[in-house]
């Protein structure tokens, strides 16, 4: 991805390098994301909330993500985690 990313610093991307690179980063960047939403799931943000902070343009974009990467839904685990604690 480093290698990819100077690569388009020096040079005129095609599109096809685009979708790569968007591929890669967005790949590279889920865990990190998932994981401060978690965060902020917990701390009380909602679904809609938690997807504004995080940069997400459209929140369902942000729950299909969370549900593909947790198995289960913002609010589902925001619930599991409340009555845990």
């Amino acid at each position: 991805v480093i290698k990819l990313l100077k690569y388009f610093v020096t040079k005129e991307p095609s599109p096809c390098h685009i979708k790569l690179l968007k591929y890669f980063v967005t790949k590279e960047c889920r865990p990190l994301v998932t994981q401060r939403a978690s965060v902020l799931l917990i701390a009380g943000h909602n679904a809609t909330q938690t997807a504004e902070a995080l940069g997400f343009v459209y929140p369902q974009h942000f729950t299909r993500q969370f549900k593909n990467y947790f198995g289960e839904t913002p609010s589902a685990f925001q619930k599991r985690r409340i009555r845990r604690d």
